[in-house]
Parts: C-alpha cells; sequence; structure tokens
C-alpha cells in the first residue's frame, strides 16, 4: 500500500497524515481537537456576575432581617460575607469557576442566615403570645384582669340633664321711643 493510500485511509479513521523527512508520522486529531475545546471552554468562561448580584442581595437580605443580632445566625452571616468577598476576589483574577462555587456557597449561608434570623423572631414572638396567654387565663381566674383595670366595665354614668344657658340674648332688647328736642 502506498502513503497516499494509508493517509487517505488515516483520514478517514480520524487521523491525519504529516510528512517529514521521508517518513509518514501519525497524529490523531480528535484527542487533540477534544481537548483544546474543553481548555477553551475552562479559559472561557464568563465571570458569574449574576451569582455575585444575587450572593450580596441574600447577604443584605439577611442583614435586614436581623441576622446580625441572632447568635446562631452571625455564624452564617459571617461565612457568607467571606464567601461574597473571596467569590469578587476570584472574579477579578479571572478564575470563574471557582468565583461561581465561591458565590453559590455565600449565597447558600446567607439564606441559611435569614431563615435562622427568621425562626428566633418567630420563636420569640411565640414566647411571648404564650406568655400573654398565661398571664390571661392567670387573671380571669384569680378575678383581676390583666393591666390593672376592672374585669367588667364600668356601669354608664347617669344622664342628668343639664340646663343650656345662652350666652347671649336670643332677641334685641326693646328700644324706647326716641323723644323730641326741646
Amino acid at each position: 500500500m502506498g502513503a497516499l493510500a494509508m493517509a487517505q485511509k488515516s483520514l478517514a479513521n480520524g487521523l491525519s497524515a504529516t510528512h517529514t523527512e521521508g517518513t509518514v508520522q501519525y497524529v490523531r486529531l480528535r484527542p487533540v481537537a477534544l481537548m483544546g475545546m474543553l481548555w477553551a471552554g475552562c479559559i472561557s468562561a464568563p465571570a458569574p456576575h449574576e451569582k455575585a448580584a444575587s450572593s450580596e442581595a441574600a447577604v443584605q437580605s439577611a442583614e435586614e432581617v436581623g441576622a446580625g443580632d441572632v447568635p446562631e445566625a452571625i455564624v452564617y452571616l459571617g461565612r457568607a460575607r467571606k464567601e461574597l468577598d473571596q467569590g469578587k476576589a476570584l472574579m477579578r483574577s479571572g478564575k470563574n469557576h471557582e468565583a461561581a462555587a465561591a458565590l453559590d456557597m455565600a449565597q447558600a449561608d446567607a439564606e441559611l442566615a435569614l431563615a435562622v434570623a427568621r425562626e428566633s423572631r418567630t420563636r420569640t414572638a411565640a414566647q411571648q403570645a404564650k406568655a400573654r396567654a398565661h398571664a390571661l387565663r392567670a387573671g380571669i381566674s384569680s378575678g383581676n384582669a390583666i393591666g390593672g383595670g376592672p374585669l367588667q366595665p364600668p356601669p354608664p354614668a347617669p344622664s342628668v340633664p343639664t340646663p343650656i344657658q345662652p350666652t347671649a340674648p336670643l332677641t334685641p332688647p326693646a328700644q324706647a321711643p326716641a323723644q323730641p328736642h326741646r
């Protein structure tokens, strides 16, 4: 089989033939092309700006709800802030895959801080409602009302008609007839 026939056969199988100093070298194109596409895909990943914005919004929401005041939520909020900063730094350095992962983690931790803060507020409100209900039950059974006021409203005061006293006369006073001058 001649060199030309071998080259045609190898091209049909995904091989390419190059001629160097009278010998035919075969280089497989498919694996090289595949590696080139994978390498280009890693480099050309777009910066995760949307993830950065949504992670930052999640951190702000957690802060607004008061996650910084809840001891259990402070840990998650601090982690979310750190991961957000790390993700932004990775974006600036062009490491977009790592940045996307850090921003995903930041958003998850911020959402967890938000949930913990809301749960804490709900638990506090439930405990206060329970205490009010207990106080109400105790007040009714002892005959005292909450707040120290009477249990039942006082009876209405008797209505006594008050005389109406006009501040000015309703009719003008009669005038004396004018006397002629003498």
